[in-house]
């Protein structure tokens, strides 16, 4: 458990991690030494002590200057991120704590395509993401603020991926798939 003067003197060290953030000659040397994997230990934590969460809210405030992904450096950092555990934990914080920056966060690696790829990759990681906006969207629902708006519009994103196409088209593709899978046969057998 940290004391509040702990607290604040991590708060302060982590705005000088945000000003190289947000900084872009700094970002890409921050990116590169990935300094972002040193806080995700802050964000593991969700509860009631107010000393840790400030840290975790100044913490999100640093991934959330790094999430400029149409800046020169942008495309290194998503890579960053997707390797690493911001996306689970992002989840967790909106999901315990209802953080504004992590749903940020998150929005913004949602709306990039490689994010959204990384997120609907497999069906447990999907219906994972599925279960955290819902129960986010319920909590949200009776009284509807901004995180809210924010909140549905992820949702929307994500299950705009969702498609399904028509039988007929379905259909299609199945009989192109097995017609290119007999050809690659013959051909193997020469």
């Amino acid at each position: 458990m940290l004391s509040m003067r702990e607290a604040t003197r991590a708060c302060r060290a982590l705005a000088l991690f945000q000003v190289m953030a947000d900084n872009p000659e700094t970002r890409k040397d921050s990116i590169k030494a990935k300094i972002p994997h040193y806080f995700y230990p802050f964000l593991k934590f969700c509860g009631d002590d107010k000393p840790l969460e400030y840290v975790r809210i100044t913490t999100l405030g640093v991934l959330g200057a790094l999430t400029k992904f149409d800046d020169t450096y942008g495309s290194h950092a998503l890579h960053l991120f997707l390797e690493s555990e911001v996306v689970p934990l992002c989840l967790k914080c909106m999901d315990a704590c209802e953080l504004i920056l992590a749903t940020l966060t998150f929005m913004k690696i949602l709306t990039q395509e490689r994010g959204l790829t990384y997120c609907c990759a497999t069906p447990t990681r999907f219906f994972a993401i599925v279960q955290v906006l819902r129960r986010v969207v319920e909590k949200l629902s009776p009284k509807p603020c901004l995180l809210f708006v924010d909140v549905a519009g992820a949702t929307s994103q994500y299950y705009g991926c969702l498609y399904f196409p028509p039988i007929e088209e379905r259909k299609r593709i199945a009989k192109k798939a097995a017609s290119s899978s007999k050809g690659k046969g013959i051909k193997g057998k020469k």
